[in-house]
């Protein structure tokens, strides 16, 4: 009969010579833990130490000895349970189990009298390394939940695991996000998941480095720190509760620095690497699947969306790439599409200019392909962006100018288990390096103007520093100007019937917002700068409802425009890019703005068509521009 709860045990242990296999000796776990200093000899004696490079733990299940110990000492998992992939009506549990068998999840609401429960079942093989993913659906957004496991022969694993699913779009609340990189396994210091734990976050984000293997033509060496860390009793207390998400760096992909190269398939121990990566972790989606394989992935809490960047399966800094071009264009079209209050975009390395190495290992090292993603952003007036990422051996904020933009800040802590240090940085608004630490965001979607505040806070759980940002702070919007550019309008003030005609400017740090408004629907206008330079970008908001063409001329070249949804009812080349936005400045499909009440009524919809206006119409010679504007729905 299997006893209640996971039973301790402890077996004498001798550390195996190791040099042959690992860039770094593995920390051996004392042999009076109880947990992992009693099967770690075997782990290493018979897979590590194994010549198969291919082995793992699904391949000695029935060897006499591990049976002894699995009997002996009463263990139920060989890993998890994991929480993962947690939305507003469904979970994902990963597990390990001792033999091939068929797993029961057992779902019931923890706070209900009466509760259901959802049942949920799959099995598992030897096919994945004794593995399974079960999902549970049908939940509901913002709750609090149970889960309990069984096999055939009663319950296994931690009992009683508590979870909360995800906030539905939409929704307002409070929750935090904790993340963090640099974790080799390293007994003494384990206890930061607990510590972790103890903060009750939503989700963990590991960022790489999230074990030290740096053999990645070894899978028995991969697969056997995968479950040294796995049957912790401190990790499984975080990861059973706690939504864990999870790409790689150089140490837990390849070696030191390493390089993938654009090449899906070369070198060949890529694709084996990112196998075993998908057997122990629940993310959403592996990047690109079987034809296009890597880690990247994303998914959203509530009104927060997250965005997983691999930056080494494809990396080739000789071609000026980090994400390669799939990835690269997967990025540039969520953040695109976003509609997230906040939108957090989280790297393996550093995105800051001051990198250490001079960049050779991080984002400036591929200057055009990092300005690429941040031009995006303030071209698409893309707002609420947050940099993540881990790495240097220290915690780190760091503020990224941007001439035409908000201020990009960037939160980086790679020291949860690490012994190792790397110095501070003076270019950074905050740098630590003492101990070992995790980030910790706290969101607050409840207020008028939502909150991101950062947490630094060690092992001991004592917070170090805190800095809070506001969505309007991360807004192309709130950008504030003392000194810039003025200009003079020339246009009739009165159209036709006494309808009333405006142009107005908001000029903002490098770029100005002309607002056009005209109560007949058929317009024309000059805008002369009268001092200062052209700023930067240009954007024309023009308050109509339908917009039938649209030109600018600065007197030697002439550029027409329609909105895009007339495309295809019109011959006529488009030259400038037009969007129809909202009265939130938010995107809106259709033609027209113009919402249904029914046959023969409707009524308009609060926005405006904008237009940028190319920089090749705005020389230095260029003291006006002409506009002119037809509203289909003209008066």
């Amino acid at each position: 009969m299997r006893t209640s709860s996971i039973l301790f045990f402890v077996l004498s242990y001798t550390l195996l010579p190791l040099h042959s296999l690992t860039a770094k000796e593995p920390i051996p776990t004392p042999a009076d833990d109880p947990i992992v200093g009693s099967i770690e000899p075997y782990l290493f004696r018979q897979i590590l130490e194994n010549e198969n490079l291919e082995d793992s733990i699904a391949n000695h299940w029935r060897d006499p000895a591990l049976q002894a110990l699995v009997e002996k000492h009463g263990i139920q998992l060989f890993g998890g349970p994991m929480l993962g992939d947690v939305t507003s009506t469904s979970a994902k549990f990963w597990l390990r189990t001792t033999h091939p068998c068929r797993i029961t999840l057992e779902i019931t609401e923890a706070n209900s009298a009466n509760p259901s429960i959802l049942t949920f079942k799959t099995k598992a093989s030897e096919t994945n390394d004794l593995t399974v993913v079960l999902e549970g659906k049908g939940l509901k957004p913002f709750t609090e939940y149970v889960a309990n496991f069984s096999d055939e022969n009663g319950p296994v694993g931690r009992r009683e695991n508590r979870f909360r699913t995800s906030p539905a779009l939409g929704q307002k609340e409070r929750f935090s996000v904790a993340f963090g990189g640099g974790a080799r396994y390293n007994p003494p210091k384990e206890r930061i998941w607990k510590t972790i734990a103890g903060r009750n976050p939503h989700a963990f984000l590991f960022l790489g480095d999230n074990l030290y293997q740096d053999k990645p033509t070894h899978r028995n060496l991969q697969r056997v720190y995968y479950y040294r860390r796995q049957m912790r009793p401190e990790f499984i207390e975080l990861s059973a509760t706690t939504a864990c998400y999870a790409i790689w760096d150089d140490h837990d992909f390849g070696a030191n620095d390493v390089s993938g190269g654009i090449d899906p398939f070369k070198p060949a121990w890529k694709l084996p690497v990112w196998k075993v990566f998908k057997e122990n972790w629940p993310n959403p989606y592996f990047g690109g699947g079987e034809k296009q394989p890597g880690c990247w992935f994303d998914f959203s809490i509530g009104d927060v969306d997250f965005f997983m960047t691999d930056g080494r399966y494809y990396r080739d800094f000789k071609k000026g790439t980090m994400l390669g071009p799939v990835q690269k264009q997967w990025l540039k079209e969520k953040l695109s599409n976003s509609k997230a209050t906040f939108k957090v975009i989280a790297s393996g390395t550093l995105w800051t200019e001051t990198a250490d190495k001079g960049g050779k290992d991080s984002w400036w090292g591929v200057p055009e392909e990092r300005e690429e993603i941040f031009s995006l952003i303030d071209e698409k007036n893309i707002g609420g962006v947050i940099l993540l990422s881990a790495d240097r051996h220290r915690t780190d904020v760091y503020k990224i100018k941007r001439p035409d933009g908000y201020d990009l800040y960037e939160f980086e802590t790679s020291k949860l288990t690490n012994n190792h240090t790397h110095g501070t940085k003076k270019e950074a608004v905050f740098s630590y390096n003492k101990g070992n630490f995790f980030g910790l965001l706290d969101f607050d979607l409840t207020k008028k103007d939502p909150e991101m505040t950062f947490r630094c806070i060690t092992m001991e759980d004592k917070e170090v520093y805190n800095l809070t940002l506001r969505k309007s702070q991360l807004s192309h919007t709130g950008i504030k100007l003392e000194n810039g550019p003025k200009f003079n309008f020339d246009y009739r003030k009165k159209g036709p019937h006494g309808s009333p005609n405006s142009i107005e400017a908001i000029v903002q740090d490098s770029a100005v917002v002309f607002e056009v408004k005209c109560g007949f629907g058929i317009g024309s206008g000059k805008i002369k700068r009268v001092n200062g330079n052209w700023p930067k970008k240009v954007v024309v908001r023009l308050h109509l409802t339908g917009l039938e063409g649209f030109s600018v001329s600065n007197g030697k070249k002439i550029l027409e425009g329609f909105h895009m949804s007339n495309k295809s009812n019109d011959a006529r080349k488009e030259e400038l890019k037009i969007r129809m936005l909202d009265a939130k400045g938010k995107p809106v499909e259709g033609k027209y703005l113009l919402k249904s009440l029914g046959p023969n009524k409707s009524e308009r919809i609060e926005g405006c068509y904008e237009a940028t206006i190319p920089k090749s119409l705005l020389t230095e010679d260029a003291k006006e521009i002409q506009i002119s504007w037809v509203d289909f729905y003209r008066r």
